[in-house]
């Protein structure tokens, strides 16, 4: 595996939990899309970080302890890092959902269990993709 292709990742990483879009803008294609679950398809730089933005409005913390359990190339030639994203669930949580509604948090610890699954094209990031490996982070907000 390229470490460049690891140190592009952690750059792009960092700048999505700081709101850079001038150096997202650096690291991806033209074409870059972002992949984060059902009714957050092809988005954008843009879209990707207001959806970061209003995530760390429940989690102000998201993105701050992040432990990266083990990273490599798959078959595929994609970039896969699976890590835990620890944060804490004290600002309110804004519904995506067009009828509005958000939850207030309530000091709880979650710790999400991810996938990132990064595609490169010459050499700048072309997809990123974050599938949840367990089905509990809900469970760990409002249970």
């Amino acid at each position: 595996m390229s470490s460049e292709e690891f140190n592009r990742y952690k750059r792009f990483a960092d700048a999505l939990i700081k709101g850079d879009l001038e150096e997202l803008e650096a690291l991806t294609t033209e074409t870059f899309s972002a992949n984060l679950g059902t009714g957050l398809e092809k988005l954008n730089r843009e879209q990707l970080l207001a959806e970061i933005a209003r995530q760390k409005e429940g989690m102000p913390d998201l993105g701050k302890n992040v432990s990266i359990q083990q990273h490599g190339i798959d078959k595929a030639g994609r970039l896969v890092v699976r890590l835990i994203n620890h944060a804490t669930f004290t600002g309110t949580l804004r519904s995506r959902h067009p009828r509005g509604g958000s939850v207030k948090g309530d000091g709880r610890k979650v710790s999400m269990w991810q996938r990132d699954i990064v595609t490169f094209k010459d050499g700048e990031i072309s997809t990123f993709q974050v599938i949840a490996e367990s089905g509990d982070n809900f469970a760990q907000l409002f249970g």
